[in-house]
């Protein structure tokens, strides 16, 4: 059996690349599943292949590609929690920005896994009687978080080198 000391010097290497190529194969799989499922539905019907159709289709909630989309970003919450704990250890001016962006992504993996915002998005249509772009009514409070989100990570996000600090807001857009 492996002592402490011993489990504490392990390091764990994960390649970047690695890890974006593996991604990026399993969203290409997903699209080639949706879309071979759809075209069999044109072909076969589509009441008979409405199971496979729920369980493939990219634009609807409680499905494959939706547990992909979960799974992903608790993933990019545990990498931020890595970081976190790093910067809490050495003590960085920015250590609450990481441990907050850890919450965030664990946030949004949790909304596309157990859909929260959609109840919430019902109740603030049918309040305010949203329509037009604002029919999917959770777009205002989110919109009002993100200005406040904006605001406070700016700073940080200038910290960033500028290829790292890229791909944050590539992230944040996405």
């Amino acid at each position: 059996m492996m002592g402490v000391e011993a489990a504490k010097s392990r390091v764990v290497k994960v390649s970047p690349s690695r890890l974006f190529r593996t991604l990026i194969a399993l969203v290409a799989l997903l699209l080639a599943a949706h879309l071979g499922v759809r075209l069999l539905a044109e072909l076969l019907g589509r009441d008979r292949m409405a199971p496979l159709t729920r369980l493939f289709h990219l634009d609807l909630e409680a499905n494959i590609p939706t547990w992909y989309a979960g799974t992903t970003l608790l993933l990019a919450a545990a990498i931020l929690g890595i970081i976190a704990v790093c910067e809490q250890q050495q003590r960085t001016e920015y250590r609450r920005h990481w441990t907050l962006l850890k919450v965030i992504v664990v946030y949004l993996s949790l909304d596309e896994t157990a859909q929260i915002h959609e109840p919430a998005s019902a109740w603030i249509h049918s309040t305010f009687q949203t329509d037009g772009p604002l029919y999917h009514a959770w777009v205002i409070p989110a919109m009002v978080l993100m200005a406040v989100l904006a605001i406070y990570y700016l700073k940080w996000l200038r910290s960033l080198p500028p290829g790292i600090r890229a791909l944050a807001l590539a992230s944040a857009v996405l």
